[in-house]
């Protein structure tokens, strides 16, 4: 099943349902759900699912390499490498490259670069600046 109402592009290349409401650009590369509301960008490459539920919040960009589970309420950058579960809660920005949990309540940038359980909650640009 693929149902686009009003995106622009929606490949699909082995994944079993994929649903685009107004986003611009939707890819499943063999991962199982993708649905997306209004955002510009999803590229699933093997992952289980994708969810994007930021409607009027057009966020940018949510992409997953292998990760089984992404969600986005409003953030603007996902991206998971092998992680096995990103929250993102009005964040801007969690990268995951093997870590198996991240959540971003709020928090301006997350980022976990170990094999090992990492959690962060609201990490601000200006502790970085």
């Amino acid at each position: 099943l693929i149902e686009d109402h009003g995106g622009n592009l929606i490949e699909d290349h082995g994944g079993n349902l994929i649903e685009d409401h107004g986003g611009n650009l939707i890819e499943d590369h063999g991962g199982n759900l993708i649905e997306g509301h209004s955002e510009n960008l999803i590229e699933d490459h093997g992952g289980n699912l994708i969810e994007d539920h930021s409607e009027g919040h057009s966020e940018n960009l949510i992409e997953d390499h292998g990760g089984n589970l992404i969600e986005d309420h409003g953030g603007n950058l996902i991206e998971g490498h092998g992680g096995n579960l990103i929250e993102d809660h009005g964040g801007n920005l969690i990268e995951d490259h093997g870590g198996n949990l991240i959540e971003d309540h709020g928090g301006n940038l997350s980022e976990n670069h170990s094999e090992n359980h990492s959690r962060n909650h609201s990490r601000n640009h200006s502790e970085l600046d």
